[in-house]
């Protein structure tokens, strides 16, 4: 897998970053004589371009500047290995449109021409170049060196190069001794630098800090070595840079809107040779009174200048004492290496520290324990600083600790301390700190839930819920100390026994749960319903009986055929004038589970009338009076009474009484036999007649 295919949600980006003549450049030569960096990039969705930067340079609209040469690749810079005729030193690529893939190929100052010759077994190669060698690196970390005589052989592979599925950069740099350079930044925390010889053996490793970024680029990302500097970028982000030190690599990043964001691929000049090096050093007065140490980079002979600022410099070399107060920029050239670097320039900027500020003190309020933010502020502060946050307690900070804005977590009142130490090259580093209070106040939060006991019956379900539910809180229901999944709401429809809690944060992160709720599963009461069986005459009571306990609630349906006795008692009486009646009992228990029974009572008509055949008008309030015994459903139509002749004594159909054995004069009837007449209707609606005779005893 070549390097634009590394991450197939990142753009393809290449970046050669050269330390070359600005003037070189726009003619599309390279010449290496002065310090320039060009950026090779491939933006997306507007192709590729190349652009020269002067790192010593502020960064304007002049600085960096485009430049017009096709940018097929990954690039490096040597001298021309393949042809003395063509320009060197050139550019070379392992890759591009055109060409044998993998093929290392050089710029002729108009064109591409390939080698013939491979960086290794495969594509997707990262270039650099340094001591008469291009180098190559594969995605596996394997190290190739090609001399311009045949394809690259191989030299070592690197240790530790895969770190699960995020390998190191697909780059490599070289010096002009000919030793080459790696680089993997991720993960942050453990990133490093490493450095080679020509053969392959590792003679140093720096630690790389300063990179707070999330793992996942791995290969995408490209690097150089320009003199004493790393610069080491991320596609489509920013580009880093800092001072290669004796065991650690602190880097910042750039931060401009004129330097190219679509950056991938680092090369340079440094592997040339004969190139002045240039260093900057920032140093902080934190003491006003001592002088500053400047030690020079290179041997003698040494030659100082104050270009700005009122003060002395005394000693003889290679270190020298700024004496005196204020900001000053003072500058050191002295020899280096005749082949590399000649002349070496220390450009040394004094400066004041910055201010530090804790920040105001504040006031939390909520619950125990307290959240909140920090928010130091460093005024004044060089960007070309790198310094180092801290806050104390430490145990306190909870995330953030190494910023200036931390998210605190206290019990109580507390008093947190930064400390922003500036590191100072050559002198003490310059240590400043600010304190700020953070006072507190408790707000309660109480959750409380609306029964504190939950009886539950076959088949339903109960509701527990806050009260009152506040918006803005988050909640979780347990049920037997387990999560319930999904039950986030206020409220919790129940229907399983067991011990019901819940865990509740509002929106001031306060936290409280509530009190253990039981649900308790009850069985339904008994329901059933006992009577004396037998055929029911339509019109007729039947008296019915629950069975079941003594604490049940009961109540029989329809309520209007039990209005004689009330629908709501275990025992009731009811009166039945319809064929087809459908009785429904219905038992409550204590805990409000409900038992059900139910009956079909079918009555039929009985429309047999009972009249007696004998009566003694004889005022003893026995037997007075002569009437037919009317059953429910049944209706008097005719009623008359005749005597042995014909003769009709008695015509009445109110029935109150009866006939009192009188004529319709008033006269007693006298003793003997007599006949009657009845008509009447039925619950079946049919017209029925009975005659009879009758005796009147007297």
């Amino acid at each position: 897998m070549n390097k634009r295919t590394l991450v197939s949600y990142l753009p393809a980006i290449f970046i050669a970053v050269i330390l070359c003549n600005a003037k070189a450049a726009h003619s599309q030569q390279i010449t290496c004589d002065s310090q320039l960096l060009y950026i090779a990039t491939m933006q997306p969705f507007s192709g590729n371009s190349l652009f020269a930067f002067n790192p010593a340079a502020p960064l304007s609209a002049a600085n960096p500047y485009p430049i017009h040469i096709p940018v097929p690749g990954s690039l490096a810079v040597s001298p021309n290995l393949n042809n003395p005729l063509a320009p060197s030193p050139t550019f070379y690529t392992a890759s591009g449109a055109g060409l044998l893939y993998g093929e290392i190929s050089y710029w002729d100052g108009s064109a591409w021409v390939g080698t013939g010759h491979t960086a290794g077994p495969g594509p997707g190669f990262g270039l650099g170049a340094g001591g008469g060698f291009i180098y190559s690196i594969s995605n596996d970390g394997d190290v190739y060196r090609y001399n311009g005589t045949g394809n690259a052989v191989f030299v070592v592979s690197v240790l530790n190069w895969l770190d699960g599925s995020v390998t190191g950069t697909l780059d490599i740099s070289a010096d002009c001794a000919g030793n080459f350079y790696v680089l993997k930044p991720y993960p942050a925390q453990d990133a490093w630098l490493r450095k080679y010889s020509p053969a392959g053996t590792l003679l140093q490793q720096w630690d790389i800090t300063g990179l707070p970024l999330p793992a996942g680029f791995g290969g995408n990302n490209s690097f150089a070595i320009v003199g004493d500097s790393l610069y080491f970028d991320v596609p489509g982000l920013l580009t880093y840079s800092g001072y290669i030190g004796a065991g650690t690599v602190a880097v910042t990043p750039i931060v401009s809107p004129l330097f190219p964001t679509w950056t991938g691929d680092f090369a340079s000049c440094s592997g040339i040779g004969g190139v002045d090096a240039h260093k900057s050093h920032l140093l902080f007065r934190c003491d006003p009174a001592a002088g500053m140490l400047l030690t020079s980079s290179g041997n003698a002979p040494f030659q100082h200048t104050v270009l700005s600022g009122s003060v002395t410099i005394s000693g003889t070399g290679p270190a020298f004492t700024a004496n005196g107060g204020g900001d000053a920029v003072i500058v050191i050239t002295s020899a280096g290496d005749p082949a590399c670097t000649p002349v070496i320039t220390d450009t040394f900027r004094i400066v004041a520290p910055p201010a530090v500020d804790a920040g105001p003190d504040q006031m939390v309020t909520g619950c125990i324990p307290y959240p909140g933010n920090l928010q130091g502020i460093v005024s004044n502060m060089s960007s070309a600083a790198a310094p180092n946050y801290s806050w104390a307690p430490a145990g306190l900070i909870v995330s953030g600790g190494n910023t200036l804005s931390p998210t605190f977590s206290i019990p109580g009142d507390t008093t947190f301390r930064l400390t922003v130490t500036l590191p100072n090259p050559g002198q003490n580093d310059c240590v400043l700190t600010d304190s700020v209070r953070i006072r507190t106040q408790q707000k309660t939060f109480e959750l409380a839930l609306n029964t504190s006991g939950l009886d539950l019956c076959p088949g339903q379900s109960g509701e527990l819920r806050v009260v009152p539910a506040v918006a803005g809180t988050d909640y979780q229901w347990y049920r037997n100390d387990a999560p319930i999944p999904a039950a986030t709401g206020a409220g919790l429809m129940v229907d399983l026994p067991g011990d019901y809690w819940l865990y509740a944060r509002n929106s001031e992160q306060c936290i409280d749960s509530s009190d253990v709720v039981t649900a308790t599963l009850h069985n339904n009461p008994e329901a059933a319903i006992s009577w004396r069986r037998g055929p029911i005459c339509t019109g007729d009571t039947v008296s019915l009986t629950a069975t079941g306990g003594q604490e049940y609630t009961y109540h029989w349906e329809p309520e209007h055929v039990f209005a004689l006795s009330g629908a709501n008692q275990s025992g009731v009486t009811g009166l039945f004038d319809q064929k087809t009646t459908r009785v429904v009992l219905t038992t409550l228990n204590a805990y409000g589970c409900m038992g059900k029974d139910s009956l079909i009572l079918l009555t039929e008509p009985c429309c047999t009338i009972f009249i007696p055949n004998a009566f003694s008008p004889n005022h003893d309030s026995r037997n007075d009076y002569f009437r037919p015994e009317l059953k429910p459903g049944q209706t008097l139509t005719q009623f008359r009474i005749f005597d042995r002749w014909g003769n009709q004594v008695y015509n009445n159909t109110n029935l109150p009484k009866g006939w009192d054995g009188s004529y319709t004069d008033g006269e007693p009837a006298a003793t003997g036999t007599y006949m009657y007449y009845i008509q009447y209707t039925c619950s079946d609606n049919k017209i029925y007649t009975q005659k009879e005779a009758l005796s009147l005893i007297r």
